[in-house]
C-alpha cells in the first residue's frame, strides 16, 4: 500500500461520527488533517482511518487523537 500522501482525502470515524477532510502534513507517526466540518472529540478518543485504494474506500488503520 501506498503512504499516505499531503492533500489526500481520508475519512475519519470517531466513535458514530464520519469526518471527511484533506491531509495537511505526513510524518512517519503522526498526520494532520484539515476536516471539511467540525468534530466533537474526547480526550484521547481513537479513530478508524479510511482511504481511496485502488479507487475503492477500505478502512487502512486505527488511531488515537493527539492531545
Amino acid at each position: 500500500m501506498e503512504p499516505l500522501r499531503v492533500r489526500e482525502p481520508i475519512f475519519l470515524i470517531i466513535k458514530t461520527a464520519w469526518a471527511r477532510g484533506l491531509l495537511t502534513r505526513v510524518t512517519r507517526d503522526e498526520f494532520e488533517i484539515k476536516l471539511e466540518k467540525p468534530v466533537v472529540i474526547l480526550g484521547k478518543d481513537k479513530v478508524a482511518i479510511i482511504r481511496q485504494v485502488k479507487g475503492r474506500w477500505r478502512l487502512v488503520g486505527w488511531g488515537q487523537v493527539a492531545d
